[in-house]
């Protein structure tokens, strides 16, 4: 069967012989999307899609006006509707300009799509094509999904991405091209050493060719293969992301469940994660280690992972997180640092009140301390290493091992303060625990009973 005929039944196996749709063509003038154009054309009435093309003048070469003028020409004498669209020479990058112009071709692919209201973008990607690309991934390194190559379709814009010439060679198009007596353009820069691809398709693929003729073939196998084998475990992945993450926004899971899955799904529970974060965010294999090794740590309960590009990767405790980073700008309420006057109440938070008082209160949250008139002045401030408080068997805490004992996360514990007598003897930490006060206390001479009180506090309008 020829080229032709194994076309025709490829576009009727995946839904192309429509006339009520519409494609539109991605027309280079090379000699692959000149193919691609007159396969399309030349399906029978009956079948074949309303057809539209797209050529992008990249301003790059001084033969790109003359292929422009021929292109429209060739549309005319056709009878298929031709949209051209410029990219002007003055926003060229002065460096990547290859990655620019690609850019640049799918943005108005996009563009153009919703204008004539096509249902596919048709690019002329053949089977050599997708053999360069996947060997330059290979060779670059990156994620496995990438090895899968070039998807023969993919959701884009408001329809598909299709890519109908996968399954034929270069060959089998140039063959095509001079047998139907085609006019095509050639593209001088092709022939140039300095680009990986070109050294892939002048060098390497003919050696790997030469070593089986069946390379290509092998080549679409293998892509096919693998896009089955990452369909399953995605579902897989999905069915664990659903029992391991608490909540979606913020990004936020449970250590337990996931430390509780073998390393295998850790691992690509974890990349799932990352890319979900930011699906151009470029995961590296040591961030998934270091992460894995985070999540497992059972002497490590707390830490941070600087992931790039503002993102990073937190643990505290029994939940783990991602979470932007935020600016390191100071805080416009600074932590309350100040001294207690009797019997006045001082501003915590916005809801939040604290008073040393002389007669015990009928509100808010009061605890009774013995003090002698050295203990003044009595002052609200953060915590400190070193700090410590009384326990009621006589013994000491430090603050800090109150704060492992609590699970209080790292990026709170910046925040606790602490009630503090003249001589550094803790009575409180706030909100967490009091400081234990025994008879010795109360006998101490000139040791007299306050009221340290905590109230809500809501301002007029709150």
């Amino acid at each position: 069967m020829n080229l032709q005929g194994k076309f025709l039944i490829h576009a009727r196996e995946m839904g192309w012989t429509n006339p009520n749709k519409r494609v539109l063509i991605a027309l280079s003038g090379g000699v692959d999307s000149m193919v691609l154009l007159h396969l399309f054309l030349t399906l029978p009435e009956d079948e074949r899609p309303q057809i539209s093309a797209v050529h992008i003048h990249h301003h790059l070469r001084a033969a790109s006006d003359q292929e422009a003028t021929a292109l429209k020409a060739l549309s005319v004498r056709q009878h298929f509707q031709l949209i051209i669209r410029d990219w002007a020479p003055e926003v060229h990058p002065k460096s990547g300009i290859e990655a620019a112009a690609r850019h640049f071709r799918y943005q108005q692919y996009g563009g153009v799509m919703e204008d004539v209201q096509a249902d596919w973008v048709a690019t002329a990607h053949h089977a050599d094509d997708q053999a360069e690309t996947i060997l330059m991934k290979w060779v670059r390194g990156g994620e496995i999904a990438q090895l899968r190559g070039i998807l023969p379709v993919q959701s884009f814009g408001s329809g598909e991405l299709i890519r109908p010439l996968l399954s034929f060679s270069k060959a089998d198009l140039r063959d095509y091209a001079m047998n139907q007596g085609l006019t095509w353009f050639e593209d001088a820069t092709n022939q140039s050493q300095e680009m990986t691809r070109n050294r892939m398709r002048q060098q390497v693929i003919p050696r790997l060719k030469v070593e089986n003729p069946q390379f290509l073939a092998h080549v679409e196998d293998y892509a096919g293969q693998l896009t089955d084998l990452l369909e399953v475990a995605n579902l897989q992945i999905e069915r664990l992301l659903a029992i391991i993450l608490t909540s979606a926004h913020p990004l936020v899971g449970s250590v337990v469940v996931l430390s509780g899955c073998t390393d295998a799904q850790q691992r690509l529970v974890i990349q799932a994660i990352l890319k979900q974060l930011n699906p151009e965010l470029s995961v590296q294999t040591s961030q998934v280690a270091a992460i894995q090794r985070l999540i497992t740590n059972q002497y490590r309960t707390q830490g941070t992972i600087d992931l790039g590009h503002g993102w990073r990767f937190f643990r505290e405790y029994d939940q783990f997180g991602a979470e932007k980073v935020k600016p390191d700008v100071k805080s416009e309420q600074s932590s309350p640092d100040f001294m207690l006057k009797l019997n006045h109440w001082y501003r915590l938070s916005k809801f939040e009140e604290v008073g040393l008082m002389t007669s015990q209160p009928n509100t808010g949250d009061v605890q009774q301390v013995w003090l002698t008139p050295s203990a003044f002045p009595v002052g609200v401030r953060p915590w400190q290493p070193g700090d410590k408080y009384r326990l009621a068997n006589g013994h000491h805490q430090a603050v800090a091992r109150l704060m492992v004992n609590d699970k209080v996360p790292q990026s709170q514990r910046n925040s606790v303060n602490v009630v503090s007598t003249h001589d550094g003897t803790i009575l409180q930490v706030i909100h967490f625990r009091r400081a234990t006060q025994n008879a010795a206390d109360q006998r101490q001479t000139g040791s007299q009973p306050y009221y340290l009180v905590l109230r809500q506090h809501y301002p007029k309008g709150d």
